[in-house]
């Protein structure tokens, strides 16, 4: 009797705790539905629509997600915002197992974000850096005797550094629709090899390694996005 008594008692008393968390968490709600502004919260998990769309449909493309880490307290609003990406493959590229394309992207960045916000809608700007790498792994055989085999390995070296820019609607306290873009100029260190040899006696028929690097003008790309604010 006296077990069933205090299994009554826990199960009362865990529904009242439930439905006080309940009533706080719709009381907070309804202050942020009503509130001139957005209660600001401390970080926020960006997840970008365009590349999670081509993770699905399994197209090469680094994803990843920003976190932003918001200053409170201030009159001046701003937050860090930081940026990691990465994506790695590997698969046949030809007729026979023996040919493979292997392929790492990985890029991380930060900037510095300047905000203004007017009820539920906010602008954001700062200047920002970020380094990245691509590689890439070409390896190619062939059934014929008398053929060649090529491997070709590329690696890219990347620093990016500009003004970044964008924009937050807020669709409750715990969720933003976010826009960003940015104008970046890009440095670009490329590194490329070739080597091909005999299938029959393995002697290397050429071996060709190419360098350059160069900057680029990266302007008038968009992203958007979900934010998850916590």
């Amino acid at each position: 009797m006296k077990k069933k008594l205090l299994t009554l008692l826990l199960m009362v008393y865990a529904l009242s705790v439930n439905h006080t968390f309940a009533q706080e968490n719709t009381t907070k709600q309804a202050r942020f539905d009503t509130a001139p502004e957005p209660q600001r919260r401390k970080w926020e998990v960006y997840i970008g629509a365009e590349k999670l769309y081509k993770a699905i449909q399994g197209i090469p493309t680094p994803f990843g997600i920003r976190l932003v880490k918001y200053s409170m307290g201030k009159a001046q609003k701003s937050a860090l915002n930081f940026g990691g990406y990465l994506y790695a493959g590997r698969g046949d590229s030809g007729p026979i197992k023996t040919d493979i394309n292997s392929q790492l992207d990985v890029s991380i960045g930060v900037n510095y974000e300047i905000q203004h916000q007017w009820g539920r809608f906010m602008v954001h700007y700062g200047p920002g850096i970020g380094v990245g790498y691509h590689g890439l792994l070409y390896d190619y055989s062939s059934n014929a005797i008398n053929s060649n085999s090529v491997k070709r390995r590329d690696n890219k070296y990347i620093i990016d550094s500009g003004l970044y820019y964008g924009a937050r609607f807020f669709l409750n306290s715990r969720l933003s629709i976010d826009i960003l873009s940015a104008t970046v100029l890009t440095y670009q260190n490329n590194k490329s090899n070739t080597l091909q040899k005999e299938n029959l006696t393995n002697i290397t028929v050429s071996d060709v390694t190419s360098k350059d690097s160069n900057f680029v003008l990266n302007t008038g790309q968009v992203a958007i996005g979900l934010g998850i604010h916590f």
